[in-house]
Parts: C-alpha cells; sequence; structure tokens
C-alpha cells in the first residue's frame, strides 16, 4: 500500500535547504520538523505584505503625501525621490488586531440595533378605538 505523497519533493528540497544542503541528494532521513510560530500567538510579528510602491502614478504619491502630509520630501519631487519616502510613512503605520476590530464593529452595531429598535413608549390613545364611531355623551 504505497501511497504517493504530492508536494514530497518540494518539501523535502525546502527542508534541506533550509538545513544548508540544497544541492545535496534528498532522503527520508534529512526530513526535519520545523515548528513556525502561528500569527494568532504572536500577532505583533506577523509579516506584512509587500507593496510595490513603484506600480503607482506620480500623482498617486503625490496624493499620498499630500493626504498625510509626508515634509520629509519636497512638494515637486520626482516619482523616485517619493516611492521611498511613501514606502517609510507606509511601513510606520500601526497594524491593528483585525479579530479585534472585526468584534469591536459587531458590537457597535449591535449596541445602535438595540437603541432603535426598542419598543415605541406607550402613548394614550385620543380618540375612539374605532374610526367614525360617535362619542355617547352622557347626560
Amino acid at each position: 500500500m504505497d501511497r504517493k505523497r504530492t508536494g514530497r519533493g518540494t518539501t523535502s528540497r525546502a527542508v534541506a535547504a533550509a538545513n544548508g544542503r540544497a544541492g545535496s541528494p534528498v532522503s527520508d532521513e534529512d526530513d526535519v520538523e520545523v515548528n513556525l510560530p502561528t500569527t494568532s500567538s504572536r500577532p505583533s510579528t506577523r509579516r506584512r505584505p509587500g507593496v510595490d510602491f513603484s506600480k503607482l502614478d506620480t500623482a498617486s504619491l503625490r496624493k499620498y503625501r499630500t493626504h498625510y502630509k509626508l515634509t520629509e520630501v519636497p512638494p515637486n519631487c520626482s516619482k523616485d525621490e517619493l516611492i521611498p519616502a511613501v514606502a517609510r510613512h507606509f511601513a510606520d503605520q500601526v497594524v491593528l488586531d483585525e479579530e479585534e476590530t472585526v468584534m469591536s464593529f459587531c458590537m457597535s452595531v449591535k449596541r445602535q440595533q438595540a437603541l432603535h429598535t426598542s419598543p415605541p413608549a406607550y402613548k394614550k390613545p385620543r380618540g375612539p378605538a374605532v374610526k367614525g364611531a360617535v362619542k355617547a355623551t352622557i347626560r
């Protein structure tokens, strides 16, 4: 019952490369288990996705500079000068905990719904219960 595992060679090569034996033949004895930290246990060390600011237009980079008031570069600078300044500013931004943000948003929506869907205050009826009914006068 030999089952072929898909991706086995790739994993073994990656493990061998991580162990410093990128060019050596790979065998089952070379497998080393690597435990990487999960994002839930260490959210502050989570790797941020890379952004290629060189793909943006100069006008977009200038709008970013104006919006965030980046004073380290002059207003009429070139795209090559804007890219590092925008990249530094972007990298310095605080990354919020996504789970906490979503929970906060849900609680806010729930609070607003509770305020707006509460039953209306009791109002005393003003007239007869049946429309068009005539009041009986007592003499």
